[in-house]
């Protein structure tokens, strides 16, 4: 208690004496399938502020801000309810349900959900815990287990296996537009969609470091969004 204590005033000492020239250690942690997405903002941060020095810390793992391991998170799935947390909407990701014309041509694409049970998809290897919550959901409630063919802990593997071929599986529609050959094999579903929130601990939110990181972050995805 007393190291992690310690820990966290160290992480505070290091925000609160921010100024006009905003330097030392910034710390962001998210899931790592975001850093397509972090890495180039996390570029135009530090050429804005050079003196600044990112930990960007990813994985399934949630480092916990109020021990000090982290500035800024970002996670995914249902709204986190964190005591002595802010908590902010961040971006929103549409999935679908894909399949490659490789799949399609050997086996047809599924003319109603009972016609599932006649195909092989992809999965996550534990569909009871982990990101994303939701689509590990539907497909437990929806998919026979028998017809999960192949399950991965990586969502790129996952995502690798549907362009192969190898079956039905989740893929982010922004990311399908960059493959032809993905066909969507199924009416999109707004439950299938994951939200991603920004998430900072009330003592460090209003310090100069996290706030223009915070103004940084959103500005940027707005723009890939629009």
């Amino acid at each position: 208690a007393r190291a992690t204590d310690e820990q966290f005033s160290q992480l505070v000492e290091r925000a609160t004496t921010d100024t006009a020239e905003l330097s030392g250690e910034f710390i962001l942690t998210s899931l790592y399938i975001l850093a397509p997405l972090v890495i180039p903002i996390l570029k135009s941060f530090q050429t804005s502020h050079p003196k600044v020095i990112v930990r960007y810390l990813t994985g399934e793992r949630l480092f916990r801000l109020d021990y000090g391991e982290a500035h800024v998170a970002v996670r995914a799935g249902p709204k986190p309810s964190l005591p002595e947390h802010i908590v902010q909407p961040f971006i929103h990701t549409r999935v679908g349900l894909y399949a490659s014309a490789d799949y399609i041509s050997r086996n047809g694409i599924p003319q109603t959900s009972e016609d599932f049970a006649n195909h092989c998809f992809i999965g996550l290897d534990n569909l009871n815990s982990g990101p994303p919550f939701n689509l590990n959901i539907w497909m437990r409630e929806n998919i026979p287990e028998k017809n999960v063919v192949l399950r991965g802990t990586d969502v790129f593997v996952i995502e690798h296996a549907v362009l192969s071929g190898i079956g039905i599986g989740f893929f982010p529609a922004e990311k399908a537009k960059q493959h032809t050959d993905l066909i969507e094999i199924s009416p999109h579903q707004d439950e299938w969609d994951v939200p991603f929130w920004l998430i900072t601990h009330a003592d460090l939110h209003q310090t100069a470091k996290v706030q223009a990181f915070l103004s940084f972050l959103q500005e940027k995805a707005d723009e890939q969004a629009s």
